[in-house]
């Protein structure tokens, strides 16, 4: 077994920004719930959901988003000490338009002019744990956020519904009320990000504590997951209580998502405990390229398999596919970081960027002028979104050289 506080600190004396692999096996882990929700989504009939089995796969692999959300928050916390670097804001600028224009291909090939999903939802994350970190007390602004947006979604919302007043649609996405063409409202759904900062900066400054302890970590991450487990399990007993998370998120969903972040953690820090664990350590560690370019590629596995008419009709096809989808995405997210990272080696970086903006430019045209819905627009949407995964780590002519995000 490996001694996993000293491979933190190890980590972390390496230079100033620090790595934790435990960070990308959760990425990994949060990817294989998303494939495995929608691949039940768009494959699997409502008859075969509504069994047992399927139907646990289905709704566990419903809170791969709170995961994601959740490491992006840990990443900012954990980088919040470093010095601002020389354009910083513009190098932040780039990196969140290229996820939401991501964002907005989905849309465009699915015949929306504009929405936000999970890709936008990121980068608005980011843009704001940057301004939070800003401020003179990060971890204090974190947590009073998170409370305030569980008080608007659980309380307020509820409270002007009954009133049964006409609200504007902004004022609904700041409330958590479902939004024409918005997955994640922002209330509750911001509430993840702010968690995963105050994780991050705590294990930035204290992370050293934990080193030889494992127990510590054990019995922390089981703890921390009690509480929202037996909640959420009480609530599950009235037969009143949603566990939904689509347009809106229940009280159920909301109460039981914390109990998943802290077993996630503690399943992706055991991962990382073992040696004998490596190949699948290797394999699910998802890092920055591979995590975004993972999210168009499974999607266009999943369509391809729509639109040639395969079905889910038992558990037993469920895994199949399911192992199969997860297997070549993941393949495939790595292949194109492999591209990104070469792409970042050659000198002309400017023409290299301007190449890939320009192949970006295209296969928006193509998505938004193509046919909703159909094989073509999804091939030219994942080809869009693919550029914009390299064209992340390509320094653009606008950044300064020496303002590294």
């Amino acid at each position: 077994m490996e001694v996993h506080g000293k491979e933190m600190i190890k980590q972390g004396a390496q230079g100033d920004k620090l790595h934790f692999k435990e960070l990308d096996v959760l990425r990994g882990l949060a990817a294989i719930l998303m494939i495995v929700n929608h691949v039940g989504a768009a494959l699997a009939p409502a008859s075969l959901l509504a069994q047992p089995v399927a139907g646990a796969l289905f709704f566990i692999g419903s809170f791969a988003p709170v995961l994601f959300f959740f490491v992006t928050g840990i990443g900012a916390g954990i980088q919040s000490n470093r010095p601002p670097a020389r354009g910083r804001w513009l190098t932040i600028g780039i990196k969140v338009g290229i996820l939401f224009m991501a964002d907005l291909l989905m849309q465009w090939g699915r015949g929306r002019p504009i929405g936000l999903d999970f890709l936008g939802f990121i980068g608005l994350s980011v843009l704001i744990l940057e301004v939070i970190k800003t401020l003179r007390f990060p971890a204090i602004a974190c947590a009073v956020g998170i409370g305030l947006v569980s008080l608007m979604r659980y309380g307020v919302a509820p409270l002007l519904r009954s009133l049964h007043l006409e609200l504007p649609w902004v004022l609904n996405w700041i409330l958590g009320n479902a939004v024409e063409f918005v997955s994640y409202p922002l209330s509750p759904w911001i509430a993840y990000p702010l968690l995963g900062f105050l994780i991050g900066r705590s294990l930035q400054r204290y992370g050293s504590l934990l080193s030889g302890r494992p127990t510590w970590i054990l019995l922390g991450l089981t703890g921390a997951g009690i509480m929202p487990a037996i909640g959420s399990v009480l609530l599950a007993q009235r037969s009143e209580t949603a566990f939904f998370r689509w347009g809106s998120v229940a009280i159920g969903f909301y109460i039981a998502s914390f109990a998943v972040v802290a077993y996630g953690l503690l399943l992706a820090w055991a991962l990382c405990c073992f040696y004998s664990l490596k190949p699948i350590q290797s394999f699910l560690a998802l890092r920055g390229v591979a995590s975004f370019a993972i999210v168009p590629i499974h999607y266009l596995l999943i369509d391809i398999m729509t639109y040639t008419g395969i079905r889910v009709m038992s558990v037993i096809s469920y895994t199949i596919i399911g192992v199969l989808v997860i297997g070549i995405a993941f393949l495939l997210a790595y292949q194109v970081e492999t591209l990104a990272k070469k792409a970042t080696r050659i000198k002309a970086q400017e023409t290299v960027w301007l190449s890939l903006a320009s192949v970006v430019a295209l296969f928006s045209i193509l998505t938004w002028v193509g046919v909703p819905n159909s094989l073509l627009t999804s091939l030219s949407t994942t080809a869009g979104q693919v550029a914009l995964c390299i064209l992340f780590l390509v320094r653009s002519p606008f950044q300064p050289k020496l303002a590294p995000l």
